[in-house]
């Protein structure tokens, strides 16, 4: 076993030779595998919103999922905390979730998703507008140890584009696809919240959210246009105006494509559409611009 100089000065400062021949004894005595295992930080992802979203003022729903590595049982957390802004530097507390006790509609119980998944309603303060992150702080059951989540988001305005003093580039073509509206008020509201314009949605278990009107009895995901051949997700019926859904995006896709969905409603016998585009596995390469 070799032993760096740094490290031989160290030991040869603060317990002479004498424990230097001991330490690597005892490392070659030592099984092959065998570790000291620190304390690890919880792990917390966000599902809703995700960086760069548009958040409205009022009423907005939250998911993600978190867990202490180091749980044998459940998701190890004790709760999750949210802020607009970092809570050490004065965030406003926006509320407070439990995994596996404050679960995400319809997912199936006694899986893992149902232990380490969270959703919550919060309220986003009029005062709380423009350019904000968005901050999850997970709390582990087992040690003092926290995980921490940072999306920055918008809230209630969009960030006004910044100009640019530059020459007119060339015009480039742009893919039109005229799609349905969706309903934006009343019995059959329908509209996505997750995923928004322009997300990079990594292949795997991806969570989507949005809520519907009472009059709404189902909603249809599809990667792609479901007319013209897209991949069904899933299909999922909304719980008190908010529907949520665990999906896989498959392998095959990558690049830009149009998340779909479409929400029916019995009583009215007609259906919304809501295209989104977004990049599955990888942003967009950046166009060349010439110089």
């Amino acid at each position: 076993m070799l032993v760096s100089r740094s490290l031989q000065r160290w030991i040869g400062v603060s317990v002479g030779v004498g424990a230097t021949c001991a330490l690597i004894l005892l490392s070659l005595s030592t099984p092959v595998g065998a570790q000291t295992v620190a304390p690890t930080t919880p792990v917390i992802q966000l599902a809703n919103p995700t960086t760069g979203d548009l958040l409205p003022l009022g009423d907005y729903l939250v998911s993600g999922t978190a867990y202490d590595p180091m749980a044998t049982t459940g998701s190890g957390i004790s709760h999750v905390d949210l802020f607009v802004g970092r809570r050490e530097l004065g965030g406003v507390f926006l509320g407070t979730a439990v995994p596996g006790q404050d679960t995400i509609a319809n997912v199936a119980p006694d899986t893992r998703l149902a232990e380490t998944g969270f959703q919550l309603t919060v309220t986003l303060p009029q005062s709380m507008t423009g350019g904000r992150d968005f901050v999850a702080y997970a709390y582990s059951s087992t040690n003092e140890q926290v995980g921490t989540e940072s999306v920055p988001v918008y809230i209630g305005v969009a960030p006004t584009p910044t100009p640019v003093p530059e020459k007119p580039l060339a015009p480039q073509p742009v893919a039109e696809t005229e799609m349905a509206a969706p309903a934006a008020e009343g019995a059959a509201m329908f509209s996505l919240a997750n995923p928004s314009t322009g997300d990079v949605v990594l292949k795997g278990d991806y969570m989507v959210s949005g809520a519907a009107g009472p009059s709404i009895d189902r909603v249809q995901l599809f990667l792609g246009d479901r007319e013209a051949g897209g991949t069904h997700l899933a299909t999922i019926e909304p719980i008190n105006g908010i529907f949520t859904s665990k999906v896989t995006i498959p392998d095959k896709f990558m690049g830009g494509t149009q998340f779909c969905a479409y929400a029916y409603s019995s009583t009215t016998g007609q259906e919304s559409e809501v295209m989104v585009p977004i990049y599955v596995g990888a942003p967009p390469t950046p166009t060349p611009r010439p110089l």
